[in-house]
């Protein structure tokens, strides 16, 4: 699953990178995340902060049950807030 921002395809973005086995599932609002989460389920997510840190979902991508691995693009990790070392 990847959170871009709008406009991203992902036949022509983070898709195409993808194995061809992999399903492919795009969400580019903040808002919308959470839903999108839950609905996928997916074990892989690669986040883009597009949208500034204020409202970033954080806790849908730590929480239970949200995915095993966060790649995470762009710079910074300060809109994770502060890691949960037993969890890492």
């Amino acid at each position: 699953m990847a959170a871009e921002p709008a406009g991203n395809d992902p036949e022509v973005g983070v898709g195409a990178s993808v194995s061809m086995d992999a399903a492919v599932a795009t969400c580019n609002t903040y808002g919308d995340l959470p839903e999108a989460l839950a609905r996928h389920l997916p074990e892989v997510v690669y986040s883009v902060r597009f949208a500034g840190t204020p409202g970033f979902p954080r806790d849908a991508l730590f929480d239970s049950p949200g995915p095993r691995w966060v790649a995470n693009g762009g710079a910074g990790t300060d809109h994770f807030g502060i890691w949960d070392t037993d969890k890492v």
